[in-house]
């Protein structure tokens, strides 16, 4: 079963509760699509503004702009959201532990994921869980800011 997106609603980054990150000329600009494809094909790297502007062939100035412009957020904020929409699916989906999930989104520990998760969506991942095994709808959460 597919997570439904409980949280998205009051993430920090502008995004539907079932939409798709949109790729390719879709999207827009060729350049951003290239940053963007790498980021979601490789949501574990260690991404930085300027690693993603080279890939864009862009500067970091102009590329970190027509990113916001395209995306709603700046280039790493958006990778955080991907990463917390990537790990509540996984949460959802099953067994995987704490740690096999973070090194998969990019974290180094389970605390550092623990703690980008509950930022992100106002409750701490083993709640969400919680919450799904109980088919509830729509977990008690605080917004995020």
């Amino acid at each position: 079963m597919a997570a439904p997106h409980l949280f998205l609603e009051a993430s920090k980054v502008p995004c539907a509760n079932d939409e798709k990150p949109r790729i390719g000329r879709e999207r827009g600009d060729e350049r951003i699509a290239r940053a963007t494809n790498a980021m979601l094909t490789r949501i574990d790297a260690r991404w930085t503004v300027r690693s993603l502007a080279k890939i864009a062939g862009m500067s970091r100035a102009a590329f970190a702009r027509l990113f916001w412009k395209e995306h709603g957020a700046p280039p790493l904020k958006w990778l955080t959201a991907q990463r917390m929409r990537r790990a509540s699916d996984l949460f959802a989906d099953g067994d995987g532990t704490l740690s096999n999930i973070a090194k998969v989104v990019g974290y180094e520990s389970e605390f550092a994921l623990s703690r980008a998760f509950k930022r992100h969506f106002g409750v701490a991942p083993a709640v969400y869980r919680s919450q799904l095994r109980v088919g509830r709808a729509e977990p008690t959460m605080a917004l995020a800011a």
